[in-house]
């Protein structure tokens, strides 16, 4: 096969196949390609290259620990298919297949045939001894009999169980009672399982059945239809099974009878033991002595008699305004049993103080002097009416019964109780302290739900609540019918709008939000979402049109087209530039002078100059493989 310099991947292809041709090798289709070099080198290697031979395969980087321990290792070169590796640890010839190193003669241990035993074995290693027709497996220290006899082979029809009585599999088999008993004395593999498999199967029918007949249960007053016998009802007071064709109770209540009978006469029993307890409490009662009692109509004469009084004093006396109530009185008492309780408990020294007896002397004294005076003067007079009025309290300053009065029914129509009420004025907030909320409802989660509640101008009564709900984090505006909440400016209108049917703006910006001024809000970076929209639909507009102009207008013969397919396109319409992936042989190519071109066909002439040279001067893998590193190093 001739090939020149100037060829480029097509000639490094073609010296490759001449020195196939000078080994006595079939040339090959190889693609001009970097694809078809590296082919061309792997058949080279697998047909010519050297079988790997050591502890360890070609390619293979061993790691070790500081102390020169082996610790592992990874594949510098990952082997090709093919490849072979002579194991020197084992002797074993292997071949690379599918990512893994495998034996050659397909088996991994070999048996081997002598009378006496072999000196050296790997662990599962295998040892015939024709002499005794015995088999040995080697388990890593010693030789373990696998068989005695080399004509008997051991299967399920003669392999013994552990248990050659099969006593404890007889009393399993009885135990489950829905399975065939078990054959004491078959101990064998094979009837064992036999015995398994038909068990297994009875076990399974047993429970298919339990599961196919097992009865329904009804809940309600209503006579449950469509029952089978066996089918329970419970109506809320009965528990009740269908049998046949009607639901019979579950509780026989025949059967109950006696204890029923029972009951009833304990019962009796009972109540005639109470009435002869009840005829002993009348008797005592018949008996008591009422006479020092009043009777009820005493009383009322007496009540009668005491209401005359009553109003007589009232006469008399005349306003019992004047008078203290009962609960100041009340009040007046606690303070001064308080007082007194005080005074009791405290320790007082009263030394300095007069007794009764030496009082009661001096004002016998003062009687008798009092008496040889015969009347007081009227200084002494005066002076005692001073200190009389002393003792009287000022009540100057005290609300009277009927202002008192008046207040109470100014404070019930001028002031909203705690409790809540009607506000028919308006409600104006002047704070003194602005860093406090006008109305806070943040005490619980549940004091936000329904705190504004409005409702509609409209034809039905509709209403609509805001505030929190049951949602996390929600506060909502919730509503039922056609409302519409929006913002309204003064003279501008209605600029935004929330109903059933969703959100709607007049105009919709997107901003970053500078410090507001004394002009109102301040952004920056402003998009009219409107206006942008309004010119994207006009630039689409456009668009669509030229692509329509385009596919008018542009004849398909002036422009670059990708084909994806196994076979050359054949289409008439091939223009240079034009692109198709080769999908069987996973390349890429351009249309170019009337021809396709491998995308990746442009090498530097360094490099073909070199792959070329190293070729052209290889007369065997080694030669080749050593001119390949230098060309790419």
């Amino acid at each position: 096969m001739a090939y020149n310099n100037s060829d480029g991947f097509a000639g490094i292809v073609g010296a490759f196949n001449v020195l196939r041709i000078a080994n006595d090798s079939s040339p090959k289709d190889y693609p001009a390609s970097f694809e078809g070099i590296k082919e061309a080198v792997l058949d080279i290697k697998k047909e010519w290259g050297n079988i790997g031979y050591g502890e360890y395969p070609p390619g293979w980087r061993i790691e070790y620990d500081g102390d020169g321990n082996v610790i592992g290792g990874s594949w510098e070169i990952t082997p090709d298919d093919g490849d072979l590796w002579f194991d020197q640890n084992q002797g074993r010839m292997m071949v690379w297949v599918g990512g893994a190193y495998y034996q050659t003669n397909g088996a991994d241990v070999l048996t081997v045939v002598s009378d006496t035993a072999p000196s050296d074995e790997v662990t599962g290693g295998l040892w015939y001894q024709p002499t005794t027709s015995s088999l040995f497996l080697w388990n890593g220290s010693a030789w373990v009999v696998v068989a005695t006899n080399a004509n008997t082979e051991y299967t399920t029809d003669n392999l013994q169980l552990a248990n050659t009585t099969a006593t404890n599999l007889a009393n399993v088999s009885a135990a489950l009672g829905n399975v065939s008993t078990y054959s004491s004395g078959t101990s064998t593999q094979s009837n064992l399982n036999t015995w398994l498999g038909s068990a297994v199967g009875q076990l399974d029918s047993t429970l298919t059945s339990i599961n196919t007949n097992k009865p329904t249960l009804f809940e309600g007053s209503a006579t449950p239809t469509g029952a089978v016998s066996g089918d329970l009802w419970y109506n809320g007071d009965l528990l009740k099974i269908y049998s046949s064709s009607a639901w019979e109770s579950v509780i026989d209540f025949a059967d109950n009878a006696s204890t029923v009978t029972a009951l009833t006469t304990s019962i009796t029993n009972q109540n005639t033991a109470n009435s002869t307890r009840f005829a002993a409490v009348e008797a005592s009662v018949a008996a008591i002595d009422l006479s020092p009692f009043s009777t009820s109509s005493q009383l009322t004469a007496a009540e009668s008699t005491l209401q005359s009084n009553i109003n007589a004093l009232t006469t008399t006396v005349g306003d019992l305004s004047r008078f203290a109530t009962a609960s100041s009185v009340n009040t007046s008492v606690t303070g001064l049993d308080t007082r007194v309780a005080t005074l009791e408990n405290a320790t007082i020294d009263f030394s300095p103080y007069a007794t009764t007896t030496a009082l009661n002397t001096a004002v016998s004294s003062l009687q008798t002097q009092i008496s040889n005076s015969g009347t007081a003067s009227t200084s002494y007079v005066d002076s005692e009416v001073a200190a009389v009025q002393a003792l009287i309290p000022d009540i100057s300053g005290k609300l009277d019964t009927s202002t008192f009065s008046a207040y109470q029914t100014s404070v019930s129509t001028s002031y909203l109780p705690t409790s809540g009420g009607t506000l028919t004025g308006n409600l104006a907030m002047n704070k003194s302290d602005t860093s406090l909320p006008s109305f806070d409802f943040s005490g619980d989660a549940n004091y936000g739900r329904k705190i504004f509640k409005t409702k509609a101008y409209a034809a039905t009564d509709n209403y609509s609540t805001f505030g929190t709900n049951t949602n996390h984090w929600e506060y909502a505006w919730e509503f039922a019918g056609n409302e519409d909440f929006c913002w309204k400016h003064g003279t501008q209108g209605k600029q935004f709008s929330i109903t059933k049917e969703g959100a709607t703006a007049k105009n919709l910006y997107i901003a970053d939000f500078q410090t507001n001024t004394s002009s109102g809000r301040s952004v920056i970076n402003v998009i009219d979402v409107k206006s942008k929209l309004n010119t994207l639909d006009t630039d689409i507009s456009t668009a669509q049109q030229d692509i329509q102009d385009i596919k008018t207008n542009i004849a398909i013969s002036t422009m670059n087209q990708i084909f994806y397919s196994a076979a050359t396109p054949s289409t008439t319409n091939l223009n240079d530039g034009d692109m198709w992936y080769d999908s069987t042989n996973q390349r890429l190519n351009v249309r170019h002078s009337g021809s396709w071109v491998y995308a990746d066909n442009v090498v530097d002439t360094a490099m073909k100059t070199a792959l070329l040279n190293a070729v052209n001067a290889s007369s065997d893998y080694a030669t080749l493989k050593s001119g390949l590193i230098t060309a790419l190093s």
